[in-house]
């Protein structure tokens, strides 16, 4: 965050001294200093920590064979696969046969590669007892 409020000095500085000097071209600097910040702000705060990274490398590692075979999944609450799968690998990566509605409500999450950075899969995974049908909006639910 510091690095964010020294652009912004940095760039109000700038600012003072080019209305000062009888500059016009001040919105050049103002959106630049916009962009920058935003950008600045996506790399020095990524969304999950290395630890966190590393940590869904290991899990997906753990539960590969759990994602081989997800097409042999048996739903409806069976096994606490389905939730499983879902937690780890995203929502991506339940069979659309098993939940046919899902492709409409997931659009966005059936059409990307699998990341776990689907609302369902992520933040739920241990509340989502009993497979399909749990806390996330499973099948059947």
């Amino acid at each position: 965050m510091a690095m964010v409020g020294a652009l912004i000095a940095m760039s109000a500085i700038k600012l003072v001294v080019a209305i000062l000097r009888g500059r016009s071209n001040i919105w050049f600097l103002v959106i630049l200093t916009v962009i920058a910040s935003v950008i600045l702000k996506k790399f020095a705060f990524p969304r999950a920590t290395v630890l966190g990274q590393e940590m869904l490398a290991d899990l997906r590692r753990l539960f590969s064979g759990l994602k081989s075979r997800a097409s042999s999944i048996k739903g409806h609450g069976a096994t606490t696969e389905l939730a499983m799968l879902g937690a780890v690998f995203g929502i991506a990566a339940i069979p659309t046969w098993l939940c046919p509605w899902m492709k409409d409500v997931f659009q966005q999450a059936t059409t990307s590669s699998g990341s776990s950075g689907s609302s369902c899969g992520s933040s739920c995974g241990s509340s989502c007892g009993g497979g399909c049908g749990g806390g996330c909006g499973g099948c059947g639910s």
